[in-house]
Order: C-alpha cells, then sequence, then structure tokens
C-alpha cells in the first residue's frame, strides 16, 4: 500500500535476481504487460549448495504485479501475494534464493517460522493429534527424500528432508501448547510470545 508506482517487485534480502530475469523485467515494463501478476520460479540453495530435487525445484513465488489490485493473504508465514479480480502469468528468469547462511540462523528462522506456524495451523482449526505429531513428520520425510527424489541432491538432500520433519513436528508440538495454554492448563513462552 506504501508503493507510489503502479507495478511493484518484492525481493526478500536472501534474494537475488537473475540477470536474465532483470532483463526480463525490465523489457515487460517497458512495454504494456499482457497480466496483472507475475509468478517467478526460485532456485533454492541450502548452505551453499543448490537444490535441485526435495519439492524445492517447484518453488515459485508471486513477485512482480500491479501495486492497485494485490494484497497479501493474511497469514503468519510464507503468505503470498493475491492478485484480486486480475490475471496472473509467469516470467522465464529466476530468483535465486540463500535462505540460510549458517547452521545458527537456520535454528533462529525455525524458531520463528515453526511458532509462526503453529498460529496459522490454530487459526485454521487444527489440532495437535496423535497423526500430527506422529505420522505427518514421517511422510514429510518420505515424501521429500524419497517422492521428491531429495536422496539426489546427497547429504544436503538428507539434511533438509530431516530438518522439515522436524519442523512439521515441532510446529504440532507448539500447537499443543498454544491448545493447552488457551484452555488454561498452563501458561508457558513460546519464542517471544507467552501463552
Amino acid at each position: 500500500p506504501q508503493a507510489a508506482h503502479e507495478w511493484v517487485m518484492i525481493m526478500d534480502a536472501d534474494e537475488r535476481a537473475t540477470p536474465a530475469l532483470q532483463k526480463e523485467v525490465q523489457e515487460l515494463l517497458a512495454g504494456s504487460p499482457p497480466h496483472d501478476g507475475y509468478r517467478i520460479r526460485r532456485r533454492n540453495w541450502f548452505f551453499g549448495k543448490p537444490i535441485e530435487h526435495c519439492g524445492w525445484e517447484r518453488d515459485s513465488v508471486l513477485r512482480l504485479f500491479r501495486r492497485d489490485i494485490s494484497r497479501y493473504e493474511d497469514k503468519h508465514v510464507h503468505a503470498d501475494v493475491i492478485v484480486e479480480g486480475g490475471d496472473v502469468g509467469w516470467l522465464e528468469g529466476q530468483l535465486d534464493h540463500h535462505s540460510y547462511r549458517s547452521f545458527d540462523q537456520y535454528l533462529e528462522k525455525f524458531g520463528r517460522y515453526t511458532t509462526w506456524g503453529a498460529l496459522d495451523a490454530r487459526d485454521r482449526g487444527e489440532v495437535a493429534s496423535l497423526w500430527n505429531l506422529t505420522l505427518r513428520p514421517a511422510f514429510r520425510f518420505f515424501k521429500m527424500y524419497f517422492l521428491r527424489q531429495g536422496f539426489r541432491d546427497g547429504k544436503a538432500g538428507l539434511v533438509l528432508c530431516s530438518l522439515a520433519a522436524f519442523n512439521v513436528w515441532m510446529k504440532f508440538a507448539k500447537l499443543w501448547i498454544i491448545r493447552r495454554t488457551e484452555d488454561g492448563d498452563t501458561t508457558v513462552e513460546i519464542g517471544r510470545t507467552q501463552w
């Protein structure tokens, strides 16, 4: 809402536009763009290694859009842009996404994102069921490592898929704590938020 121009392109601090993407966006905006928003594929890097499998090769974000008809989803984490009443196309260029510089940075983000994920799950009415605390994390690992061929990314794929499974478990463990505290069972701190 604070932007002054008709078109907005958003990039996170850990993203870099490839030269091909830069050129494509400049040429597109120099003319009359046929769509109201554009999705951009991301090439994700995990501790300095490009990840070609695990499901990360399908990652895309809506980052170029007309300001007046677009807004973010109402979510705590991984909110995407919604183009209301318009159509969305794809750009050919990519963003390079270097999400983690160190394991300590990963753990810091992990804490924040699992808390936000738990809050989003609560808002959707989800519960920390036995399924969500046991089989769902195991299925996340199986899906990423075997079905999405994370094993082809070597040790980086193994670590990534393991951490993704732990992420699912932690989100539902935090959801369990949030639900207990909302029911008055206890008061605990999750991250910097007291429940």
